[in-house]
């Protein structure tokens, strides 16, 4: 690695689910996306709402307009990848 050089480690999704269950935060039936990543755990995201949770724990909310957009976009985008990715 070059000196001075930043390395982000961003690990695959090593186990997921795609749910259709009652959201805590919006009390609607909603599908939740799982997705597991070694060392941190599970990453969870209301695709209704798009709040998300890690280790159990609601993850806190950026102050700024269209965030709920952006995080479900961001869900779907990651589901579209996972499912072109995942064998079978």
């Amino acid at each position: 690695m070059t000196e001075g050089a930043i390395h982000i480690y961003a690990p695959k999704t090593a186990r997921w689910e795609l749910k259709r269950r009652k959201c805590p935060v919006c009390l609607k039936r909603a599908n939740i996306l799982y997705e597991f990543y070694e060392w941190y755990g599970w990453h969870v995201t209301c695709l209704r709402c798009g709040d998300q949770w890690e280790a159990g724990e609601l993850l806190s909310r950026p102050f700024r307009p269209g965030w709920r957009k952006e995080n479900i976009a961001r869900a779907k985008e990651r589901l579209k990848r996972i499912l072109l990715e995942w064998p079978e």
